[in-house]
């Protein structure tokens, strides 16, 4: 089921856009766990190079409530995620 909303979000950076790119999409496995520790214990690439079908593993601290990470996992197992 795929969905149909999209969002736009603008921002002014003194960083190139293709750098922003990388990090916060295709390098956010490496840069979550050290941005916010507190919420992402670790997180890696399981299969894949980033482009369309990669799977990246996210694991939660303690501090994240079981039923958030719950509800990823139900996501997933049904195709939505």
């Amino acid at each position: 089921m795929a969905s149909t909303d999209s969002w736009t979000h603008e921002i002014e950076s003194p960083v190139a856009a293709a750098r922003l790119f990388r990090a916060g999409v295709m390098d956010w496995h490496t840069l979550a766990p050290k941005l916010a520790p507190h919420i992402v214990a670790s997180a890696h690439p399981v299969e894949g190079e980033g482009g369309i079908g990669s799977v990246r593993q996210f694991n939660f601290t303690s501090d994240v409530r079981y039923y958030l990470t719950s509800n990823f996992l139900t996501l997933k197992i049904h195709g939505r995620l």
